[in-house]
C-alpha cells in the first residue's frame, strides 16, 4: 500500500517556512518566479487637451496563484510631445477611474521646438501587493502637461513598441 503525505507548508530546521503549496499542487518557494505575463504594444493613439488622463493602450493583467505574492511591473512606455509641452506616463491598477496610482513619470527633457520630438520611452519599475487570487489589470495612462499634443506609441517616422511584463513572486 502506498503512503500519501498532505502538506500545506514545507518549514526548514529554524522552523521557518521554505515552501508553500497551494490547493492546485503548485510548490511557492519565496522569491522564486511562479509566473510572468509579456505583452507589446505599438499602436498609437493622440491626447490634445491638458487636464485629463487617458489610457494609452498599454496593459496586462495577471492572476496570482498566491494572495501574499508580489507583483513586479516593467513598463516601458512611448510617448512623443509636440507643442513645446510636457507630458507624463502613469502606471495604474484597475481603472483610471479608481484612481490607484503607482507611478508617475514625466517626460525625460524638456521640449523647446514647435515641431513633434522623437519617440520618448519612460521606463516604470514598481513592486505591488495585491492580496489576492483575482485577475489583477495593470496599465498606462499619459496625460498632456502643457504643449499642443502628446502621442503614445507613434513618431513621424514610423510605430515603436511599448512592452509591460508582469512578474509574480512567491513570498
Amino acid at each position: 500500500m502506498a503512503s500519501i503525505l498532505n502538506v500545506d507548508q514545507i518549514n526548514n530546521a529554524a522552523g521557518t517556512a521554505a515552501a508553500t503549496i497551494d490547493s492546485s499542487g503548485n510548490v511557492l518557494m519565496a522569491g522564486h518566479v511562479v509566473q510572468v505575463v509579456n505583452v507589446a504594444y505599438n499602436t498609437g493613439i493622440a491626447l490634445n487637451a491638458t487636464g485629463s488622463a487617458v489610457e494609452t493602450g498599454l496593459a496586462a493583467t495577471i492572476t496570482p496563484k498566491s494572495n501574499t505574492s508580489k507583483i513586479i511591473i516593467l513598463a516601458n512606455q512611448n510617448i512623443q510631445v509636440s507643442g513645446a509641452g510636457w507630458g507624463q506616463i502613469v502606471l495604474r491598477k484597475g481603472t483610471i477611474a479608481s484612481n490607484t496610482i503607482m507611478a508617475i513619470m514625466s517626460s525625460p527633457e524638456g521640449y523647446t521646438a514647435t515641431t513633434d520630438e522623437s519617440v520618448n520611452t519612460i521606463p516604470m519599475c514598481y513592486e505591488d501587493s495585491p492580496a489576492t487570487t483575482s485577475a489583477t489589470r495593470y496599465f498606462c495612462s499619459m496625460e498632456l502637461l502643457s504643449g499642443s499634443a502628446i502621442y503614445s506609441q507613434t513618431s513621424t517616422s514610423g510605430a515603436s513598441v511599448s512592452t509591460m511584463t508582469l512578474m509574480e513572486i512567491a513570498q
